[in-house]
């Protein structure tokens, strides 16, 4: 008799303690996001397209975003014009969302598209990596188009 009760309370035990435990829910870890948006990582992402219009050749200095490798909320690059760094969130393996975004103030000329490249950017929600192109969009409609570029090592 004292081993069943042994048992019966051991058991209750058991099950008091495991019901009080709750699972937590899965949410992306670091690594998972890295692993989920790997590619952003690999490349130096070269603006080809502004709001469906193209970049001309010949910009004597393309606007670039580069995702920082072993940072995976931190981004950086050029407007043209200006270097910019600030903070990215990945969600997922498909959104995305930039936090406000730090510029140098040096004066551009005339026909940059800067302000325009920093307003895509923001708004900017969601992205697609299709044959080494980056396009950023706000829900279904296109805002940049980015030619990636491998990094030497």
């Amino acid at each position: 008799m004292q081993k069943a009760i042994t048992v019966f309370f051991s058991l209750a035990a058991l099950l008091f303690f495991n019901a009080c435990h709750t699972a937590k829910p899965s949410i992306g870890t670091t690594s998972d996001i890295i692993e989920g948006s790997k590619t952003l990582y690999q490349y130096k992402w070269e603006l080809a397209q502004l709001q469906g219009q193209a970049i001309p050749a010949g910009n004597a200095k393309i606007p670039y975003l580069q995702f920082a490798e072993g940072q995976p909320n931190k981004v950086f690059g050029n407007t043209g014009c200006n270097n910019l760094n600030g903070s990215v969130t990945i969600l997922d393996s498909k959104a995305i969302k930039f936090s406000p975004l730090a510029t140098t103030r040096m004066a551009c000329i005339d026909g940059n598209n800067e302000a325009p490249f920093l307003e895509a950017i923001g708004q900017a929600d969601n992205y697609i990596i299709v044959n080494n192109q980056l396009s950023l969009n706000n829900g279904s409609k296109n805002v940049a188009k980015f030619n990636g570029i491998i990094m030497a090592k």
